[in-house]
């Protein structure tokens, strides 16, 4: 039986990582030069980011909410991933687009 070790124990790190890690993520989610599974698990991130600090009237929101200039350049981002020919990959940023 194959376990995956650690990628849910860093989850929490996204609540004390600079605003701008939400472009980050974009960026190696939407990087054809990564790995598919390590783009997935930053398309997982980048969602549980986005649920947690793009907006402060959210349900789950945690503060601090993310930046205009930082919203603005994931979604200018997020479009381009559409084209992807990953489905898995594809889809996650099919989700995102509609924020």
């Amino acid at each position: 039986m194959y376990i995956r070790p650690y990628p849910f124990i860093y989850i929490p790190i996204i609540n004390i990582i600079p605003l701008e890690f939400g472009v980050l993520l974009t960026e190696l989610t939407l990087s054809e030069d990564q790995p598919v599974a390590l783009r997935q698990m930053t398309a997982v991130l980048l969602r549980q980011y986005v649920d947690v600090h793009w907006n402060s009237g959210a349900e789950k929101y945690e503060p601090p909410e993310t930046t205009p200039e930082a919203k603005a350049a994931i979604r200018k981002m997020l479009p381009e991933g559409l084209k992807e020919s990953i489905s898995k990959v594809g889809r996650s940023k099919l989700r995102f687009s509609s924020y």
